[in-house]
């Protein structure tokens, strides 16, 4: 999303990302919607907004104007939103092991986030990841529940589909693949380019790496691991986010201290006394 930022606006980077992980899935859509009832695709619909529209625009506006590595920081309170709203809203039962797993997982990422020096105007717009990780959340409950008697297939191809119908004509009305030259393409997208035209193409091939494998792949591989545990377990992975926001904060210039890989230990003790229920 830094990368895209670049050259794209907000609205251009969330299209784009949203954009090459549906278009892939839009000509299966079809086939779902004669497969389910309309009740399941209203859910998969709630879905898409929910867990991948909404939060990726939040995302890409503050991804341009504060640390990518506070962005990763946020989003891992996703565990904690995924256990008030299952506790609130479906009444979901835990212990308290779990508790305590979430709470170290969270410990692990404070010290993170105490390395990081984060000005004022970056906080201002700490809201803007805040709610997409409370989107997350509520997502993270509604595909267990509404959903997760469907394969795992039908799910991502349902979602992703109606993404892809949804940003296709966005997409296009925005002409961001205007002004494109395919020979300027590269394999190090990541730096930065003088050259107008040059930069547009690293930042499309940054958007469809993080559409198809951050998007795409990423959701397919959550889905599958929703159905075999909960949603509170499924939701732990976005501890992981802030290290590896950290590694690609060093390949940017960001130095890596020994205190990181204390906190990768604290977290991941946290992922494992969370899975300690099942």
């Amino acid at each position: 999303m830094k990368i895209g930022t670049r050259a794209f606006s907000t609205l251009e980077v969330s299209s784009l990302r949203m954009f090459f992980g549906g278009i892939l899935a839009l000509p299966f859509l079809a086939m779902i919607i004669r497969k389910y009832e309309w009740k399941v695709i209203f859910w998969m619909f709630v879905s898409a907004m929910l867990g991948s529209a909404i939060p990726s625009l939040f995302y890409a506006y503050s991804a341009s104007r504060m640390d990518s590595n506070l962005n990763g920081v946020i989003n891992s309170l996703t565990p904690l939103f995924t256990l008030i709203v299952g506790i609130i809203w479906l009444k979901y039962k835990t212990n308290l092991i779990s508790l305590i797993g979430i709470f170290i997982g969270f410990f692990g990422v404070l010290i993170l986030f105490t390395q990081k020096s984060t000005t004022y105007t970056q906080a201002q717009y700490a809201v803007f990841p805040l709610i997409a990780t409370m989107m997350y959340g509520v997502n993270m409950n509604i595909v267990k529940i509404k959903l997760s008697h469907l394969p795992s297939r039908d799910i991502l191809l349902g979602v992703f589909g109606i993404l892809g119908c949804i940003y296709l004509p966005i997409v296009l009305y925005l002409g961001v693949f205007e002004n494109v030259d395919l020979h300027k393409s590269s394999y190090t997208f990541w730096i930065s380019d003088a050259d107008t035209i040059s930069q547009r193409m690293k930042s499309i091939e940054a958007m469809l790496l993080l559409g198809l494998i951050g998007s795409l792949v990423a959701s397919f591989i959550f889905y599958m691991l929703l159905k075999r545990t909960n949603a509170l377990f499924a939701s732990t992975n976005t501890y992981l986010i802030p290290l590896m926001s950290i590694f690609w904060g060093h390949l940017d210039g960001e130095s890596i201290s020994w205190i990181h890989f204390a906190s990768l230990l604290i977290i991941l003790l946290g992922v494992y006394l969370v899975s300690v229920r099942k």
